[in-house]
C-alpha cells in the first residue's frame, strides 16, 4: 500500500513537470507560491493557448485530478493503519517521520527480531558503506545501496524532513553538512537514525530528545 502511494507520487510529479513543459513551449510564466493550489489550477485551466496545447493542457489537469483523488484516498487508509500500529506510534515521535513514512519503515522492517543489531539494520537498508580489500590495505567507499531501497530513501527522507527542527538528528545533520557535504552528511544522518529506529522498535519507546542550547 504505501509502495503504491510512492508510485502515484511519481506519476503525479511527472504529470506537473508535462505541464511546465506545455508553459514554456508557450513562454508563460506565473507567480503563483503553489501552481497546483485551488487558484493555480484555475488559472493553468483558463490560460489561452493554441488548439493542440490546450487540449495537452486539459488531459494533463484531468489526469492530475485523477491521480490526487487516488493519493488522498490511500493516504486517508495509511493514516488509519498507521494510527492503529503501536510500533508506527512509536516511530512517528522521531522528528520527521509522518503517518506515511512510519508504516514504510515498518512494512520494510516487519518484525525487528530478524535483526540481531542496529548494524545489520544498517545493512538492510544498504547503508553501510561498501568495503574494498587488496593485500593488507582496507578501502571503504560509497554506500551499498544493497537490501530494502524503499527503507534507504524513507530514512533520508526523513533525515531531510527532521533537519528543519531542532533535534538531535538534525544537530548531527547539520555539524557533518558543514564539514562534509550536504550528500555525506544525509547518509551519516540517516545511518544514525538508522541505529535510533533499530533501538526505538527493540525496546519498544519513544524517541528521546534534547534541546542543545546551540549546535556546535
Amino acid at each position: 500500500m504505501v509502495r503504491e502511494r510512492f508510485h502515484f507520487v511519481e506519476m503525479r510529479t511527472k504529470i506537473k513537470n508535462k505541464i511546465h513543459s506545455v508553459l514554456f513551449k508557450n513562454n508563460i510564466s506565473h507567480n503563483f507560491s503553489n501552481l497546483y493550489g485551488k487558484a493555480g489550477v484555475e488559472w493553468l485551466a483558463n490560460l489561452k493557448l493554441r488548439a493542440v496545447y490546450r487540449q495537452e493542457l486539459d488531459r494533463y489537469l484531468e489526469t492530475l485530478k485523477h491521480l490526487n483523488e487516488q493519493i488522498d484516498k490511500i493516504s486517508a487508509i495509511i493514516k488509519s493503519t498507521a494510527k492503529l500500529d503501536f510500533d508506527c506510534q512509536l516511530l512517528m515521535t522521531i522528528p520527521g517521520i509522518s503517518y506515511y513514512s512510519a508504516l514504510m519503515i515498518k512494512a520494510e522492517i516487519g518484525d525487528i527480531r530478524r535483526f540481531k543489531n542496529a548494524a545489520k539494520l544498517c545493512s538492510y537498508a544498504g547503508l553501510i558503506p561498501s568495503t574494498y580489500a587488496s593485500a593488507n590495505k582496507v578501502r571503504h567507499g560509497r554506500i551499498t545501496k544493497r537490501g530494502s531501497k524503499w527503507l534507504r530513501k524513507t530514512i533520508i527522507d526523513a533525515v531531510t524532513s527532521g533537519s528543519r527542527n531542532h533535534n538531535r538528528i538534525a544537530v548531527y545533520y547539520h555539524k557533518l553538512k558543514r564539514k562534509k557535504g550536504t550528500g555525506k552528511a544525509k547518509v551519516a544522518a540517516a545511518r544514525k537514525l538508522c541505529t535510533i529506529i533499530f533501538a526505538i522498535l527493540t525496546d519498544q519507546v519513544p524517541f528521546q530528545n534534547f534541546a542543545p542550547t546551540r549546535q556546535r
